[in-house]
């Protein structure tokens, strides 16, 4: 058998209902390329899946709340953007099917070679964590240390690939295809499109510095009324102790 064969035989091995058991072990696993994105701190973030949700079902909400997953505030830009079919997949089932790996390393070079619907045999993903976060990471080393991402023909002749192939093309399958699909804007298209969530406030007329809804408070410079300054000493006394206005109630 050779080191390729070897490869893709361990990826095949992946057990899905073990996915979350994964904790600071580490893993191979065969799955389809999803997308590939850059982060805002410089990650490179292999994001793959395998057509179904992972288990077990009483460790799922837990590890899932934990683990890093890419969003709109995190994203900078696609190396390889996702299919709009795999996309919408995702968009409709969850990104719980996602595994998103930080790729270190040796291991970028080959990320902007891969397309959205390849299936790739990676060797080594370290399930890490910190102490906030929980993480899949491919740690640089290589060969050296039997990590790597490889890409398997869609005709290798292996029966648990192509059974494996055959169960994510039927779930796509069931996805309609969506040629608008977007999962992240570009961070220029989000600033362009931002609105202030809160209104506006309206400024305030010449002389009021404080407005409720019954009342207008008025500035203690008299020289900026609108009435203009006060023209005699008595007049400035009267305005100072009448700086609070009612207001006209609202029509």
């Amino acid at each position: 058998m050779s080191s390729f064969d070897r490869r893709i035989e361990a990826a095949c091995k992946f057990d899905d209902e073990r996915y979350y058991k994964q904790y600071h072990r580490y893993f191979d696993v065969l799955a389809q390329v999803h997308s590939v994105v850059e982060t805002i701190n410089g990650a490179q973030m292999l994001r793959v899946w395998r057509g179904r949700k992972f288990g077990p079902g009483a460790s799922a909400e837990r590890r899932e709340r934990r683990l890093f997953h890419v969003t709109q505030d995190s994203f900078k830009r696609y190396i390889v953007p996702p299919n709009p079919r795999i996309g919408k997949a995702i968009e409709e089932n969850g990104k719980e099917l996602l595994i998103e790996i930080d790729v270190y390393d040796d291991h970028r070079d080959g990320l902007k070679n891969l397309n959205s619907g390849d299936f790739v045999a990676i060797q080594n993903v370290h399930a890490a964590s910190t102490r906030q976060t929980e993480m899949q990471v491919l740690h640089g080393g290589g060969a050296s240390y039997q990590r790597g991402i490889t890409t398997v023909p869609v005709d290798f002749e292996h029966e648990a690939f192509q059974n494996f192939k055959k169960k994510v093309e039927a779930v796509l399958e069931t996805v309609a295809y969506d040629e608008n699909f977007t999962e992240f804007q570009q961070p220029e298209e989000v600033a362009e499109n931002h609105v202030d969530e809160e209104p506006q406030e309206e400024a305030l007329p010449r002389g009021v510095v404080l407005r409720t809804e019954t009342c207008d408070f008025m500035d203690m410079e008299l020289d900026n009324w609108p009435e203009g300054p006060p023209k005699t000493f008595a007049e400035a006394i009267a305005r100072a102790n009448n700086s609070r206005r009612p207001r006209d109630p609202p029509q």
